[in-house]
């Protein structure tokens, strides 16, 4: 099995959003589970590109500028492709994204 477009932001377990969410104090709309985060987050008929890009705006924040919350979620995205029996794949993010002006 392979993924050959894989996006990292599409990937990340809704438990570590909560988690990094949680411990940073930034927070996921008004969600607090992952039921409520799913719901937030998921929809199966998207209005345009932009309404799907809107929900980065919700939870890029938590791993913005965060060395250990990249690593965490590339980590992650890797262990769960071998998890589904995955034996190759190519990511896809956008590094801008993950640092903001405000960074050093």
């Amino acid at each position: 099995k392979v993924e050959l477009h894989l996006h990292l932001y599409g990937s990340i377990r809704f438990e570590t959003l909560l988690d990094l969410s949680k411990a940073k104090e930034i927070p996921m709309g008004n969600a607090t589970t992952v039921p409520e985060l799913k719901k937030l987050l998921v929809t199966d008929t998207p209005k345009n590109l932009a309404a799907v890009l809107q929900a980065f705006e919700i939870f890029l924040p938590v791993v913005t500028n965060d060395l250990d919350a990249m690593e965490r979620i590339a980590y992650e995205l890797c262990d769960d492709q071998a998890k589904q029996g995955v034996i190759y794949f190519e990511g896809r993010y956008s590094p801008h994204r993950l640092i903001n002006d405000k960074s050093s």
